[in-house]
């Protein structure tokens, strides 16, 4: 009895100690690597995520402003498109009207103001009308004298447009062929109550023809 005694204080015990220390040791080491391996698997896994996210609401934040961006861009040429028939219109309008010899509907085409000019420039000179009153008497009388429409389908066509336009306001140039005459024109338009109007029509006669030599005698 002695001898089991004396082992198991002298031996058993310490050894169970021992044991059950380490244990403890062992378990609490184990829980702290744990839970330091959790938290760096949670942080990075974490950051991941996040710089996931990040990219992902730069992307989707980028594709947007693409998407807007080319949104605008097509609404913006839609609108240049629309307004660039509705000058053309005028413009065809204008010369329809005048060829029909129609001067109610011809009027309607025009700015009425002191600052509507007409010009017209060939080789025996320039004519030129200021202002709407002198500019539409020269009309109403040039109806007058000479009151049968012109045809104008299939002898007058237009071409080459080019267009500037800034607000209400609108410089267009082209080119026109009237029976084999061409002329450069260009035109001045307003914008007025949603529609637009002629203030200044340049016509230029015989374009790109070489002038002929005079003879030095008769200079």
């Amino acid at each position: 009895m002695l001898k089991c005694s004396f082992l198991k204080e002298r031996l058993l015990y310490p050894l169970f100690r021992y044991a059950v220390t380490k244990t403890s040791t062992l378990r609490t080491t184990l829980q702290l690597q744990t839970s330091k391996f959790c938290t760096s698997y949670f942080e990075t896994n974490l950051a991941r995520r996040f710089k996931t996210c990040r990219f992902m609401i730069r992307y989707l934040t980028l594709c947007l402003l693409v998407c807007l961006g080319t949104q605008t861009l097509a609404q913006n040429n839609n609108k240049q498109k629309t307004e660039e028939m509705a000058i053309r219109n005028t413009i065809e309008m204008e010369s329809r009207h005048f060829w029909a010899r129609d001067y109610q509907n011809w009027k309607k085409t025009w700015v009425h103001a002191d600052y509507s000019v007409w010009i017209a420039a060939s080789r025996d000179g320039i004519r030129q009308y200021d202002g709407w009153k002198a500019w539409s008497a020269n009309v109403k009388n040039f109806f007058a004298e000479n009151p049968d429409p012109m045809p104008y389908d299939g002898d007058v066509s237009k071409k080459d447009y080019r267009f500037r336009i800034y607000g209400n306001g609108a410089w267009v140039s082209f080119t026109q062929d009237n029976k084999g005459t061409r002329t450069l024109e260009t035109r001045i338009l307003e914008k007025r109550n949603g529609q637009w109007r002629i203030a200044m029509a340049e016509i230029i006669h015989d374009i790109n023809k070489e002038v002929e030599e005079e003879p030095e005698g008769d200079r």
